[in-house]
């Protein structure tokens, strides 16, 4: 394969245009289709340059024998890239402060220090914007605000790490290596094209009253590996950061196309409100711009800022539109008091007889009670009520109670989504409310309504007791409850007092026992050296 066959498809394999291709390289973009046309050849810095964009050997890109340029050399021991890169770093630092004064290197020290305090501190914005992360997750509930915020936290921590990291490692090559092999080469080398020359050599250049050409500098950069895998690590996790962040558009996208499906739905029931229908889609075109957008980050691709400025800018008027259209049809919709007359209203009666402890039970509606002196010693219960939302029966347990009961019919809800989209359809609104407001009356003569009413009064009153008295009861428990509790911490608390003295009884004992031991010692040892000097001395 020839070398403008090989250019061609690295570039292409790479995902580069002949324009960023000349950019990296700087030359222009004729310059590189001439080279891929093989038309002209590149110099070898050009060359060398190539080998480092594209991965690859010398070899590999000059050679015609080689049919396929292999990827080895560019995934070749990332791992111990890395480390040799470390090892280079640390080989170098060792050589710099190894030709410094101790003045120099406990300023890079104390520089240092300053870097990592200014890092530390970065860490109040961190913790800011962790806290306006939790505070959002927490919407979706406690289990999965949590898990959430665990994995935010996670995320956010390890790109600060990571960043705090080679900010460390930057500032320190340039600070520290860059800057000090900088001065070591001026005040020992004279650099010229080709070739380092030591300052001797330059005295007897001199001496021997040779020119001396001056040449440019050719500063070689170093490029670590180091860098460039601790940046990527960075992008997985912002990736993975945006990622989260874009489960809300996703799920408000589903949303937003079941609010499609359902408008479609009632439309051919009739019921069409243009600016609805209008704002769903452009919602729809909204949150597809936005996923468009994540997802050419999240995959590195590049974006049509032109296309996606016209998705924007036409969503956003047509949802203004939609917003206006809408808010015209609200204000054109008749607000109707009472309920629509496709609901029958019904009457429900029964009578008992009266007794003196006859009480009527209802929990959720206001009775009306009617004197009607022709009862007798009956009485007799109406409720009015619309049977295609709830039904209404009574029930008497031990001649004593007498039950209200209400029941919701199953045919309510598939009527009242007919009459609601009956009043859409015709511009109008109904006070569905009043379905719910049912009248219940009593009848009996008034003495019989004296006493139902009185009966009532004491049922109320006793309910209040029982509930009263129950609720003391459950605070009395708990305080008998945490009275045992603190009675058996008592105990417990006494017993390891018994065992820490008679422990400390023991110890007493045996320290007493040691000091003895230590009496004796020394005695002995004064009569071994009394004997020693009686020896000395006869």
């Amino acid at each position: 394969m020839k070398f403008s066959e090989k250019l061609q498809t690295l570039r292409k394999n790479n995902k580069l245009s002949q324009e960023q291709l000349a950019d990296m390289l700087d030359v222009s973009r004729q310059a590189v289709s001439k080279w891929e046309g093989g038309q002209t050849y590149p110099e070898m810095d050009k060359l060398l340059s190539m080998c480092k964009i594209f991965g690859c050997t010398l070899d590999d890109l000059t050679n015609d024998e080689i049919k396929e340029i292999s990827n080895n050399y560019r995934n070749k021991n990332i791992t111990s890239n890395l480390v040799d890169e470390l090892l280079d770093i640390i080989n170098r630092t060792c050589k710099i402060f190894r030709n410094l004064k101790l003045k120099n290197i406990l300023k890079i020290i104390f520089e240092m220090i300053i870097v990592v305090i200014i890092l530390l501190l970065f860490n109040i914005p961190v913790q800011y914007i962790y806290s306006l992360g939790v505070d959002i997750f927490m919407n979706f509930g406690l289990k999965i605000g949590n898990i959430l915020s665990s994995i935010f936290n996670f995320v956010l921590s390890v790109i600060y790490i990571i960043l705090s990291i080679i900010i460390f490692i930057y500032v320190y090559k340039i600070r520290v290596l860059d800057h000090y092999e900088k001065l070591n080469l001026n005040e020992n080398t004279l650099v010229k094209k080709d070739k380092v020359v030591d300052l001797k050599e330059k005295d007897n250049i001199l001496e021997n009253n040779q020119p001396i050409r001056k040449e440019v500098i050719i500063k070689k950069e170093r490029n670590y590996v180091i860098f460039k895998v601790l940046g990527s690590i960075v992008m997985w996790c912002i990736k993975i950061f945006i990622i989260f962040l874009s489960l809300p558009f996703i799920f408000s996208l589903l949303m937003l196309f079941a609010s499609l499906i359902i408008d479609i739905i009632i439309i051919f029931k009739g019921v069409f409100y243009f600016g609805i229908f209008l704002g769903i889609l452009s919602c729809i075109t909204l949150n597809i711009g936005i996923l468009t957008i994540i997802f050419n980050f999240i995959f590195n691709r590049s974006n049509d800022v032109k296309k996606l400025f016209i998705m924007f800018l036409v969503s956003l008027s047509t949802l203004g539109i939609a917003i206006g259209i809408t808010t015209w049809d609200i204000t054109n919709i008749n607000f109707i008091e009472g309920v629509p007359n496709s609901f029958k209203l019904e009457k429900y009666e029964t009578n008992y007889e009266m007794n003196n402890e006859l009480v009527i039970i209802d929990y959720y509606h206001n009775i009306n009670f009617k004197v009607d002196e022709h009862l007798g010693n009956n009485l007799k219960i109406e409720i009015n009520y619309y049977s295609d939302y709830e039904n209404y029966y009574t029930s008497c347990e031990d001649n004593h109670y007498i039950f209200i009961h209400q029941k919701e019919t199953m045919t309510s809800l598939n009527k009242l989504v007919n009459s609601l989209l009956d009043d859409l359809a015709n511009k109008r609104i109904h006070f569905y409310e009043g379905l719910s407001n049912n009248e219940i009356t009593v009848s009996a003569t008034s003495k019989n309504i004296d006493i139902l009413k009185n009966n009532i009064d004491n049922y109320n009153r006793e309910l209040e007791e029982r509930y009263e008295n129950s609720t003391i009861e459950y605070y009395r428990n708990m305080i008998n409850d945490y009275e045992e509790k603190i009675n058996s911490l008592h105990i417990e608390y006494d017993e390891k007092i018994d065992v820490m003295e008679n422990e400390k009884r023991d110890l007493e004992e045996e320290i007493n026992n040691l000091k003895e031991q230590i009496t004796e010692y020394k005695n002995t040892i004064k009569d071994y050296k009394d004997t020693i000097s009686s020896i000395l001395n006869n």
